[in-house]
């Protein structure tokens, strides 16, 4: 799915594929999170990103698009 349709089935989203976002709750933009598709057809998340732990290991979560910054 492309970022068209994706803005047509919840026009607020602001990120696109390949995007690399921050937690508004990461001030000190430690953690850099990439978006690797969306969410579409659920109400609490927008976005599924990918992101390195503190432990050196890549984990992935969902997340709405209010939370996350650039």
């Amino acid at each position: 799915m492309d970022n068209f349709e994706a803005k047509a089935i919840k026009p607020y989203m602001r990120f696109i594929i390949g995007d690399v976002v921050y937690l508004k709750s990461d001030m000190k933009r430690k953690t850099p999170m990439t978006i690797t598709r969306y969410v579409l057809f659920e109400d609490e998340t927008d976005y599924t990103l990918q992101f390195t732990t503190s432990q050196s290991t890549i984990d992935s979560g969902n997340f709405a698009d209010e939370t996350l910054t650039k």
